[in-house]
């Protein structure tokens, strides 16, 4: 009897866990040849799977299918597929056809440009139209998350702070030597000199093979910048306006001037019980605080430093203006840009920054051409001596900030 239930558990349980509708098919490409590691995906869910050595692919599905449903095809390399399902439950036949755009895109490198399929070392390359969709203030915060292998951290967020990148980690304890080495059209630049808009591409060198060419200054890596020219297609002039906001993701709750005295009440007497519970603050000033509160605000405030010190959401805002002209012999590019982004505290935080590039190419004769670059950036930076980050946080509610009569209360005035 317990072999013959020990038997029966096994195909019960895979009785239960049999799926409800099976897909089979087989992933090629349109030169017959399987396609291995496919990814095949019930679009609008999260079932999936992959095609095998052979290219066929198995998908199990807890239910049938509704009306409409497709299939998603897709692998690096070869363009995404859809393939709509129908009602009969035959083997599905998938060709994939190679993305050749993909392997033909230029990708500028140390020493010219080459198309990605001949390229064999560790670079990364995004270009600007993906950089301006990121709606940041500084070309280093648009990298963050952009590229594999660099790493981008942020140690704070005011306004116009730029971001740390590492290619190769940690590489000096040098103060300096672990930044990546910042080429913008061939010249040694700084990242936060570009405005967003003027960047046609960004690449970056990850490998030891930059060393070759740009020697120990790129033992951290290099980033190579591409600005925009003015082409060959004729005159235009564009104008971009950019308006955001940034909130505070999230703050926490601070205690009122009652909570606060309770917490340091309850504090003395873990330390010394003997002297009872109301220690610090008595029984009759804690149970009436706002009676008293009401009665005279200034012997007995309730201060909300938070609101006092920061506002509930900042404007940023962008302008930019391009002029582009070209033609077969001389070709203009001109963009000027301002950014006006404020901070969250209410007063003293702000930032402003004026930037001008000018790029200019010629031909000269067919086999000698020449440019002519000007890029011009003007900060206007406001902070406060000392960040009030960490008091505001700290002082309790129970000091004013100011009298009923709108003077500042100093510190006399404010302890209790």
């Amino acid at each position: 009897m317990l072999l013959a239930t020990v038997g029966l558990i096994p195909f019960l349980a895979a009785a239960q866990s049999s799926p409800a509708y099976t897909i089979q098919g087989a992933v090629r490409t349109t030169t017959d040849a399987p396609v291995v590691g496919a990814t095949i995906v019930l679009e609008g869910t999260q079932f999936g799977t992959t095609s095998d050595v052979t290219g066929t692919f198995t998908l199990d599905l807890k239910q049938k299918p509704s009306q409409g449903s497709a299939l998603s095809v897709s692998c690096i390399g070869y363009k995404t597929k859809r393939i709509p399902l129908t009602e009969s439950n035959a083997a599905i036949s998938v060709v994939l056809e190679e993305d050749n755009n993909l392997l033909d895109e230029v990708v500028v490198i140390g020493y010219g440009s080459v198309q990605k399929k001949d390229l064999t070392g560790s670079l990364s390359s995004i270009d600007g139209g993906a950089i301006l969709n990121r709606q940041t203030q500084t070309v280093s915060m648009a990298l963050q998350g952009a590229m594999p292998g660099v790493t981008v951290t942020r140690t704070n967020s005011a306004p116009g702070q730029s971001a740390t990148i590492r290619i190769r980690g940690i590489t000096s304890m040098t103060e300096g030597a672990s930044d990546p080495y910042v080429l913008i059209d061939g010249v040694p630049g700084n990242l936060s000199d570009l405005n967003l808009t003027d960047v046609a591409n960004i690449t970056v060198l990850k490998d030891a093979a930059s060393a070759s060419i740009y020697g120990s200054q790129a033992a951290a890596g290099v980033i190579l910048v591409t600005t925009k020219r003015g082409g060959n297609s004729g005159t235009s002039v564009t104008y971009n306006y950019t308006l955001g906001l940034d909130f505070p993701t999230s703050m926490p709750d601070y205690m009122n001037a009652v909570d606060y005295m309770k917490a340091v009440n309850e504090l003395n007497y873990n330390d010394f019980p003997g002297g009872g519970w109301y220690q610090t603050y008595t029984k009759d000033v804690v149970d009436n605080y706002w009676n008293l509160n009401r009665e005279d605000p200034d012997k007995y405030p309730n201060t909300d430093w938070l609101s006092l010190l920061l506002k509930d959401y900042a404007v940023r805002q962008s302008h930019n203006v391009s002029f582009r002209s070209g033609s077969a012999k001389r070709s203009t590019s001109l963009n000027f840009g301002y950014d006006d982004v404020d901070g969250l505290f209410t007063k003293n935080l702000s930032w402003k920054r004026y930037t001008l590039r000018l790029n200019n190419d010629f031909e000269l004769f067919k086999w000698m051409k020449a440019s002519a670059d000007i890029s011009l950036r003007k900060t206007d930076k406001v902070n406060p001596h000392t960040s009030p980050s960490a008091q505001m946080r700290y002082i309790p509610a129970i000091y004013a900030a100011t009298l009923s009569d709108g003077r500042l209360c100093g510190r006399e005035r404010g302890q209790q």
